[in-house]
């Protein structure tokens, strides 16, 4: 007769084995989902600094007249023109920048250096927009120059989400170049 070996798992070592397997794939699970929220912020990020850059760029292709048309034509008792627009997606941004440039209404506004998300909405009352940009345009010449620098401000928020996350830049257009 032939004598029957013991081959194979007992009930208790496969259930040890399933446990270690849960613990490790919960774990694991817990840093792919934390790894994917952290990609969507820096997304939502790079977005913003896009939007930024591509309004940045729209200035600076217009050039020194067109800024100091804006300027000019538009009352600034401050000092600063501030105005706002928003827009939906990078198709829409150099529609959204044009339609706010040619009707432009300066209005009284404090800019804090953080925005809610109600403040964000309650600034820029979209409906189906998801960004909104502030535009702040200062000149900065002196009295003794013969020429304008502009220095213009830029913010973006993105406003379908927290409203907290924005993108800001300062650049300058304008001035007297030597050739």
């Amino acid at each position: 007769m032939r004598k029957r070996s013991k081959k194979g798992n007992t009930l208790i070592e496969l259930i040890g084995a399933m446990a270690i397997l849960v613990i490790g794939l919960s774990g694991s699970s817990f840093a792919v989902s934390t790894s994917v929220k952290l990609w969507q912020v820096d997304n939502k990020k790079l977005d913003l600094s896009t939007f930024n850059q591509s309004i940045s760029q729209n200035f600076k292709g217009n050039g020194e007249t067109e800024v100091e048309r804006i300027f000019t034509n538009n009352p600034h008792p401050s000092g600063i023109l501030n105005y706002y627009f928003y827009f939906k997606d990078v198709n829409s941004v150099t529609n959204s920048i044009n339609s706010a440039l040619s009707t432009v209404t300066p209005q009284p506004i404090i800019v804090a250096s953080h925005l809610t998300k109600g403040e964000c909405i309650s600034l820029f009352p979209g409906g189906d927009k998801y960004y909104g940009a502030l535009v702040s345009i200062q000149d900065v010449k002196k009295p003794t120059d013969y020429y304008s620098i502009y220095k213009i401000d830029l913010r973006v928020w993105n406003l379908k989400d927290s409203g907290e996350i924005s993108a800001t830049s300062t650049f300058y257009i304008g001035g007297w170049w030597l050739w």
